[in-house]
């Protein structure tokens, strides 16, 4: 297979820019509609951009006096372009919106690469030129578009070099995934298992095994290197060793905070705002000893008492994440379609009756009460079932299970698991949307094809 013919580069071009133009028009509707700048933000967007400020104004990453050490810094410094410009909203969704443009070309080089069809390649991008969420939270400031970049472009060198075994194509994905953990963490726990993964490669390719264990161990090395900088900063600033506390902060103020909530019958909020997750005072109140602590030992504090409210109500803890891992799942994701488009309903509150209700009671609530966000959901659902659908077709075919293949489909599956919050919706799913377009685009094509042979064999009849 040539690397791309023009027929493919014509209609490749035409799929980014229609790619360009959807997700330009949403934000500027958006923003017409209401003539309001808060539209773009969402729960965690201001504290992103007070960093970039921070870093951007005195050239530190601190809160305050603090020094960071939950968040990292990898979107704080894409948004300093923004702040530095004056404009964070304009500037920022206009690079999210070329980014998420950069993607849709970069699935086009994967599906190409690990079907070897410029076919699936067009229908992957297509596919995800269209995708839903793809579309919003490039209007979002939020590390949705940034880490999905990030991670797609992974995916394109680490398959290369499964394929091809060149050397350089192995150093850009190091580089690209240690990028990701510092944009979103949740990619940390990577870094070995796919070390593993081409040590398991080489074993396979006897005649190349020492080079593959010579390779993985460069991965490795590189990864290493370029993430235990950021822990030498924390330790160094704030006594914490960790890469980042927001693990701390999530194993005690969400996963244990929903253990508490199932286990003594109460909201999940509510145990959340009790245990001061918004408010150091309550926290403090809590634990009054930890008033003189230093962060780092609240932190760790947080994450021993987290990780022991799992251990011992470990099966209740089991039910939640499964939970967790289908709403992931199946939440079609209009909710952000409505908030951008100021169409939701004020103080609807709908993420904390799903965790306390369930999703289908709160999608009866909701048929009768709130139509809109009903039906919205219902058109955005069977979106979402067809793109799952096409995906699942994909896994029946023997043909894709390749070492490459059976990769991606690895690193969808752990994004799917780690990512199970007791709040997880459809957000969380973002990464591994690019993944499903790429096992779509195989469905699609056997479907393309069968019906051009049926077509072909009508005619001549």
């Amino acid at each position: 297979m040539s690397i791309i013919d023009t027929s493919a580069t014509k209609k490749l071009l035409w799929i980014i820019f229609f790619s360009f133009l959807i997700r330009a028009i949403l934000p500027i509707v958006a923003y017409i509609k209401s003539q309001d700048k808060q539209i773009f933000y969402a729960g965690d967007s201001s504290g992103y951009v007070q960093l970039a400020k921070e870093l951007v104004e005195t050239g530190h990453f601190a809160t305050g006096r603090e020094p960071e050490i939950k968040r990292t810094p990898g979107y704080p410094l894409f948004l300093t372009a923004g702040v530095i410009l004056g404009k964070i909203e304009v500037v920022t969704i206009f690079l999210q919106i070329i980014i998420s443009c950069l993607t849709v070309f970069i699935i086009y080089k994967i599906a190409s690469k690990l079907f070897n069809s410029h076919t699936c390649g067009l229908l992957g991008a297509l596919l995800y030129s269209l995708e839903p969420l793809s579309i919003v939270f490039s209007s979002i400031i939020l590390t949705e578009t940034l880490f999905t970049f990030l991670i797609t472009g992974f995916l394109l060198f680490i398959i290369r070099y499964i394929q091809d075994q060149k050397f350089g194509d192995l150093v850009i994905s190091a580089l690209l995934l240690s990028a990701s953990i510092y944009v979103r963490p949740v990619s940390y726990y990577l870094v070995i298992p796919i070390s593993v993964f081409l040590l398991i490669i080489g074993y396979y390719k006897r005649t190349m095994v020492k080079r593959f264990i010579s390779q993985a161990a460069a991965f490795f090395l590189i990864c290493v290197l370029l993430l235990g900088i950021w822990h030498i900063r924390n330790l160094k600033v704030s006594g914490y060793g960790g890469f980042s506390a927001i693990d701390a902060v999530s194993v005690y103020f969400h996963h244990a905070a929903a253990i508490e909530a199932v286990r003594d019958h109460k909201s999940y909020y509510q145990v959340r705002k009790d245990r001061g997750s918004h408010n150091r005072e309550k926290y403090f109140n809590r634990h009054p000893k930890q008033r003189n602590w230093t962060a780092s030992e609240r932190f760790q504090f947080m994450k021993k008492e987290g990780l022991k409210e799992i251990r011992d109500n470990f099966k209740i803890y089991f039910i939640i994440h499964i939970k967790g891992m289908l709403r992931i799942l199946i939440d079609p994701g209009a909710i952000y379609y409505l908030k951008l488009l100021s169409l939701y309903p004020k103080q609807a509150g709908l993420l904390g009756e799903i965790v306390d209700r369930g999703f289908f009671a709160v999608a009866i609530s909701l048929m009768k009460k709130k139509p809109l966000v009903f039906l919205s959901n219902v058109f955005f659902g069977i979106v979402l079932i067809f793109q799952l659908l096409l995906a699942f077709f994909a896994l029946l075919n023997k043909k894709i299970f390749s070492p490459a293949c059976l990769f991606m489909i690895g690193i969808g599956v752990y994004f799917w698991i780690i990512s199970a919050y007791p709040h997880s919706l459809s957000r969380l799913r973002h990464p591994i949307m690019p993944l499903i377009c790429i096992l779509s685009s195989f469905t699609l094509n056997i479907f393309i094809e069968k019906y051009r042979i049926e077509r072909e064999h009508l005619t001549r009849y």
